[in-house]
């Protein structure tokens, strides 16, 4: 983590300390590649689900994300933020389709409908391995960490790499940008939304 970001974090008050961290957590979305990720609050440290509970609206739409609560307990909560046209864009692809009906879902053209079966699925297992769809983890890697249990894991970051190992890096090295040029804006004090459209284009 950038040093001077590392030191805003240790000054910062409570609610920075919120929008900084969770900013930098789902960096990848704010730019444009990855469609959502999934983020776990607790007051463990500066509050920050009581921060979450009371800003998550205005926060989000400062962003233009979504979210929706997966579950969520007195002392927590864990919550998929999304972009809805890049979560979209995912779910339009057919192989990707094939693989989530497998799994019970339905409507697909309808992200609320299929959310809401994530969200029950949620309440069957810990955290569903389809879940990798959703989060923009390629469908091969995605298959094999649910079918093939044995075959050898190539790299291990962002996800569990099973093939494709040079693709995969590229996408990590582009995670990583992503967080570095989160970290630069927020220290500059610039508006998150120009670079989505920055980094996008």
């Amino acid at each position: 983590m950038n040093k001077l970001f590392f030191e805003a974090l240790k000054n910062s008050t409570d609610e920075e300390y919120f929008t900084y961290f969770t900013a930098y957590l789902i960096s990848p979305i704010i730019t444009g590649i990855k469609p959502s990720s999934i983020i776990s609050l607790t007051n463990s440290k500066k509050n920050m689900l009581n921060i979450w509970r009371e800003n998550k609206i205005e926060f989000l739409n400062s962003l233009d994300l979504e979210y929706i609560i997966l579950r969520k307990k007195e002392d927590s909560e864990t919550v998929l933020i999304y972009n809805k046209n890049n979560l979209a864009k995912v779910l339009s692809c057919k192989k990707n389709r094939s693989l989530l009906e497998g799994h019970g879902y339905n409507n697909l053209d309808d992200i609320q409908s299929v959310l809401l079966h994530l969200k029950d699925r949620f309440k069957i297992e810990d955290c569903p391995h389809e879940i990798g769809i959703f989060l923009g983890i390629p469908l091969h890697d995605v298959k094999d960490f649910i079918d093939c249990k044995d075959k050898p894991c190539l790299l291990c970051r962002y996800w569990k790499v099973y093939s494709n190992e040079e693709y995969s890096k590229e996408i990590f090295e582009k995670y990583d940008m992503s967080k570095e040029l989160v970290v630069n804006y927020l220290l500059q004090g610039k508006n998150l939304k120009f670079l989505y459209n920055n980094f996008a284009a």
